[in-house]
């Protein structure tokens, strides 16, 4: 790039003008290195009048790329914002469905919860109601085998009551008996006396069978 390229091409940057709409501009000015085969001053002027045309050419043609940009930057701002706004709206929507079918479940999880205990409570008292049948029922023959237990405790003490009346009477009969065998012993003699007492003998064994 040349000199007078350069400070054309630093002006149209200067002025704000696109890097590449900048270059290009300066490459379509004619112009000649060597000062002596420069234009005259009425060339300049004239040269900068129309560099000054086109910069201001393209400084409009930036400010309309710039308001487009700000118009097409403020319409996707408003998109945006609209599927934002539908965005959210939809959320909303899909929240609110989903916190009505969790409650939904929810309740429905309580009724069944509900029902199992109220199930499982009525399974508990019906065999609490059995197992107290039972308890009692076995009160019931505890209480007759106690009973009986007393009834046989009766009965252990009359036949005591009874053993002992007996062994009184034997020992009084066995006393009544030598009595006798002494006046036997005396009167009869002893064979009459070894009979009697083979008897009685049998007779005591038949009465403690």
């Amino acid at each position: 790039m040349s000199t007078m390229t350069a400070e054309v091409y630093r002006a149209f940057r200067a002025a704000g003008v696109d890097e590449d709409i900048a270059e290009a501009a300066a490459s379509v000015i004619p112009y000649k290195d060597d000062l002596e085969d420069l234009a005259t001053e009425h060339d300049m002027v004239k040269l900068r009048s129309e560099v000054q045309t086109e910069i201001a050419a393209v400084k409009v043609e930036v400010a309309e790329l710039r308001s487009e940009m700000k118009q097409e930057i403020a319409e996707l701002r408003s998109e945006m914002k609209q599927e934002i706004a539908e965005l959210r709206s939809e959320m909303k929507q899909e929240i609110a469905e989903l916190r009505s079918e969790v409650k939904q479940e929810i309740a429905e999880l309580r009724s069944e919860m509900k029902q199992e205990i109220t199930e499982l409570r009525a399974e508990m008292k019906q065999e609490i109601a059995e197992l107290n049948q039972k308890v009692a029922k076995l009160q019931q023959e505890v209480t007759g085998l106690k009973q009986e237990m007393a009834e046989v405790k009766q009965e252990m003490a009359k036949m005591k009551v009874e053993m002992a009346e007996m062994k009184q009477e034997m020992a009084e009969m066995k006393a009544d008996i030598k009595s006798d065998l002494k006046v036997l012993k005396v009167v009869f003699g002893p064979i009459l006396i070894s009979l009697l007492l083979a008897i009685l003998g049998v007779g005591i064994k038949l009465v403690f069978s």
